[in-house]
């Protein structure tokens, strides 16, 4: 008896489009022209048609591949890619996808993430022109930076609305008199005026079954991920928790040493300070977070009975308890000028004359959100930009052919005005 030896069998060949790079300014003005451009690389196996899209956070595509200009892309091949909108009144969540195609369908490849924040054009407390109706009774405020979450006092729901203040068709049920509303991000916390408690729920507003005692009549609730400060208008007060409903003891009024905070409502906090919203005066009051006052600024004059305060560490929005309104304005995060520190640079110590090389510059944003600049010059003239926010890190990749004697090459960072 004789036996053949099959081969094998063959995996199949596919093309694969890998993002190389994104580029553009990250962090624009509101009606400012975004432009982004974009490398691609077929890293896969076969030459093969590919597609690319660009969309928002709300779904929205901002840009794809137009012409056919993938099809029949090589191995190893690059092409290049750019699209351009006009920034909105809130920051952008751009999700970048490319596709190869098999037979009539298209298949996921890779997918980059990034985000186009709103530069600040409004000073802390000022009012940035923009209002919004909701046609609800409104009470407190929160966000996670990507959507709204406001609660009606009157019917027991929660509603939620993107950046832009469209609603987004979702709203729940809640705890019987929900006032204040905070989000860690994985969850919200509802602070009850009349049943002096403070209910969880998941993001989709579902209630998880927890729920914590508090002192009587709370109106106001932020957090920092750490602790719980809730604002109590009967006593002008505000009272510190831990992340599971203890009380850790400390306190603080509102309206003593000169300090007119009457009836507080609304608290927020940046993880820095917090602020404090007063129908009574009209006005947002700032404290350290251990209640030491700081400043305070008036609300406009169209927002009369601010209620519910948030922010997104670049603006503030407010309540309006009567008029149904939410006012937009300048946020605690003022962008004032960044400093982009040269951590290291990284380049080959030895090359030959016409080699390929690559020098990478290693930064870091040590101010604050800015516009930055990172510049070459000596036998390499060159230069990109970029935004970061603070604390962040970039590296800068220079390609360069090595000449026919020893290079020299300065680099120097600026930030853009």
């Amino acid at each position: 008896m004789e036996y053949e030896k099959l081969a094998p069998p063959e995996e199949e060949e596919e093309g694969f489009l890998e993002i190389i790079s994104v580029n553009g300014l990250q962090l624009l003005p509101q009606g400012g022209l975004v432009e982004i451009d974009l490398s691609f690389k077929n890293t896969g196996t076969v030459a093969d048609d590919f597609m690319w899209e660009a969309r928002d956070q709300y779904g929205n595509l901002l840009g794809s591949d137009s012409g056919g200009l993938l099809n029949g892309l090589p191995v190893g091949y690059s092409i290049y890619g750019s699209f351009s909108f006009t920034m909105p009144n809130y920051k952008v969540d751009i999700t970048i996808t490319t596709y190869h195609k098999y037979g009539y369908t298209w298949l996921e490849d890779d997918i980059e993430y990034f985000t186009i924040m709103l530069l600040i054009d409004v000073s802390e407390g000022e009012y940035s022109g923009i209002n919004w109706n909701t046609n609800i009774s409104l009470g407190g405020i929160t966000t996670d930076g990507t959507y709204l979450w406001i609660t009606n006092y009157w019917n027991a729901k929660v509603y939620k609305y993107n950046m832009n203040g469209t609603y987004t068709g979702s709203y729940w049920s809640t705890n019987a008199n929900p006032t204040g509303i905070t989000t860690d991000g994985t969850y919200l916390w509802i602070a009850d005026w009349y049943e002096n408690k403070v209910y969880k729920f998941n993001m989709n507003g579902n209630y998880t079954g927890a729920y914590w005692s508090t002192n009587a009549y709370p109106t106001g609730i932020t957090t920092n991920g750490e602790y719980f400060w809730i604002t109590y208008e009967l006593t002008d007060e505000v009272y510190k928790y831990d992340m599971n409903g203890n009380y850790t003891g400390e306190k603080w009024s509102t309206y003593a040493g000169g300090v007119f905070c009457n009836y507080p409502l609304g608290i927020t906090t940046d993880g820095t300070y917090l602020w404090i919203a007063s129908d009574w005066y009209k006005k947002v009051y700032k404290f350290t977070l251990d209640g030491t006052y700081v400043s305070s600024w008036p609300t406009n004059a169209l927002n009369a009975n601010p209620y519910g305060i948030t922010t997104d560490g670049n603006y503030f929005w407010i309540t309006d308890g009567d008029d149904k309104k939410v006012y937009k304005y300048g946020g605690p995060l003022t962008v004032t000028e960044g400093f982009l520190d040269i951590t290291g640079v990284t380049a080959p110590s030895e090359a030959s004359e016409g080699d390929a090389v690559q020098i990478i510059i290693h930064t870091k944003n040590t101010g604050v959100s800015d516009n930055f600049k990172v510049e070459l010059s000596g036998d390499l003239t060159a230069s990109q930009e970029v935004s970061l926010r603070v604390g962040s890190k970039k590296d800068f990749l220079f390609p360069f052919t090595m000449p026919n004697h020893d290079a020299t090459i300065t680099a120097k960072t600026f930030h853009l005005e």
